[in-house]
């Protein structure tokens, strides 16, 4: 993927969300923030329990699994979504995150008698198989995408990981003048592009 191309990917992601109205390049910037934040803060965990923030380390995972390359949870991705819903979102961007997240246990206990992060991983390929299937149907029927849970934790897990050191650099390969990557590097924003 070039950044042309991840520019445009995480402009979309943003749609429907307080993130819509940054040009790409303020939401690269923002996502390196939200990194560094995650490595300065006291509260890792943000707005979730132990239990949710171990399914959404499971469920990214398994939406960007390490192969030759490192995966989300060692981008830290758990870690910026924490930040982004529990310090960007609006209350009601947060309490819809939280009613999805609840509902892929409830759905996983119905499909497979067990919480998502307690299933088989055959199990939990299935369900965010069916969920993603589900998120398809809708955008082929034209349906307002803005609130499905399944599409908003995809596009979390692309924008954390992608904004990530380890996604930067290591899957994009690009190389950050002057030649290091710092996500703790204040945003300093500028239309001049």
């Amino acid at each position: 993927m070039h950044r042309r191309e991840l520019l445009s990917l995480l402009g979309g992601l943003a749609a429907g969300s307080a993130l819509a109205a940054l040009s790409p390049d303020e939401l690269l910037a923002r996502g390196a923030e939200a990194h560094g934040r995650t490595r300065r803060t006291t509260d890792p965990l943000g707005p979730f329990t132990p239990h949710q923030a171990a399914t959404i380390d499971r469920a990214t995972e398994l939406i960007l699994p390490a192969t030759d390359t490192p995966g989300a949870h060692a981008a830290g991705v758990t870690g910026f979504i924490a930040v982004i819903v529990g310090e960007w979102d609006t209350p009601e961007d947060r309490d819809r995150f939280m009613k999805g997240l609840d509902s892929l246990d409830s759905t996983s206990r119905e499909r497979f008698g067990k919480d998502f992060v307690d299933g088989t991983e055959a199990d939990q390929v299935a369900l965010l198989n069916a969920l993603g299937t589900e998120m398809q149907a809708r955008r082929a029927r034209h349906e307002n995408q803005g609130e499905n849970f399944y599409r908003r934790l995809k596009g979390l897990t692309l924008y954390g990981y992608y904004t990530s050191e380890v996604g930067s650099t290591q899957e994009l390969h690009e190389q950050v003048i002057p030649g290091r990557y710092d996500g703790c590097a204040p945003f300093v924003g500028s239309r001049h592009g």
